[in-house]
């Protein structure tokens, strides 16, 4: 068995790459103690913004794991839980309902990072480089 770093999604086939992320996959999972998920707790006081909410889950589990290799914390607004981390839960949640929402001191870096994944890809001109060579 493979597991992705980021999405924490299990893999039972001899698959190299996750599907959702594009992370590489690895043969265990660190122990939680080693990685800390972020806790609302942890940012008690400061005032929460909202940052994006994702066209769907695929985009919402890409935005969010970004976002923690980034060192951001994000969170969603969860009906009967109040804000949590989206990995937390996202099995239980109706995804119509996720909106994203950072630390005031994240917002800026984290909505650069929003714009730059939310960018069209670069699609390279194959006449014009055939042409150069």
């Amino acid at each position: 068995m493979s597991y992705c770093p980021n999405c924490k999604y299990e893999y039972f086939f001899e698959i190299e790459k996750c599907k959702i992320c594009g992370a590489v996959l690895v043969d265990e999972l660190p122990d939680l103690d080693e990685e800390k998920e972020d806790n609302i707790e942890d940012y008690m006081g400061e005032n929460l913004v909202f940052l994006v909410k994702p066209n769907d889950e695929i985009e919402a589990l890409f935005i969010e794991s970004t976002l923690k290799e980034e060192k951001i914390p994000a969170f969603f607004e969860h009906p009967n839980l109040g804000f949590v981390a989206y990995s937390k839960v996202n099995s239980n949640v109706h995804f119509a309902n996720i909106e994203f929402f950072v630390p005031e001191r994240f917002f800026e870096n984290a909505k650069e990072i929003v714009e730059d994944l939310r960018k069209e890809p670069e699609f390279i001109d194959m006449e014009e480089e055939k042409d150069d060579i």
